[in-house]
């Protein structure tokens, strides 16, 4: 039912990977292999952290949001423009419609303006940012789901539009914010 594949662990029929460990991937660059359909939550155990580019393929389309956050050097992910669930835009993951932010990877900025038409914030945005301070949410805001900010013990200011109609409790849980 399993294989184990240059250190991915993964079905037989190559649509789901259970593991990537990364003790064993040298290069700063992680690509998926086009078949996977499925990168589940345990996807990537993050012994290596040196890696700073995640590669999607076309046949992705389903992504757990916890997986990737664990490559805390990832400064860039890119999708294969034949995706037709998710792309990316100046590095971060969002939907192919770009209503759905998945993942911002821009770790050592101390400011975040996620742009317009966004409408939803998925778990674990912006998990594990130190140094992030300030984060803008853009007016077509409407839902903010758990885990947003864990980790981002320096925030001081989030700005949310006036429509937002959705805000998870746990949304700041891990962040530092008590307010």
């Amino acid at each position: 039912y399993f294989k184990f594949e240059n250190s991915i662990l993964m079905t037989k029929d190559n649509k789901k990977i259970i593991t990537i460990f990364l003790i064993a991937i040298t290069s700063n660059v992680l690509t998926i292999p086009e078949g996977v359909e499925t990168l589940g939550a345990t996807g990537i155990i993050p012994v290596n952290n040196t890696i700073t580019k995640i590669e999607l393929p076309a046949s992705i389309t389903s992504l757990a949001p916890s997986t990737l956050i664990a490559c805390s050097a990832l400064n860039e992910i890119s999708v294969d423009v034949l995706n037709t669930k998710y792309k990316a835009v100046n590095g971060n993951l969002y939907s192919q419609d770009g209503k759905t932010l998945y993942l911002w990877v821009n770790k050592n900025t101390n400011s975040i303006v996620v742009p317009e038409g966004v409408e939803i914030i998925d778990q674990s945005a912006f998990s594990g940012f130190k140094n992030v301070i300030n984060v803008t949410f853009p007016g077509t805001l409407k839902t903010i789901k758990a885990h947003v900010f864990n980790g981002c013990n320096k925030i001081t200011s989030i700005n949310i539009g006036k429509d937002v109609s959705s805000i998870h409790p746990l949304f700041t849980y891990g962040s530092g914010i008590t307010e």
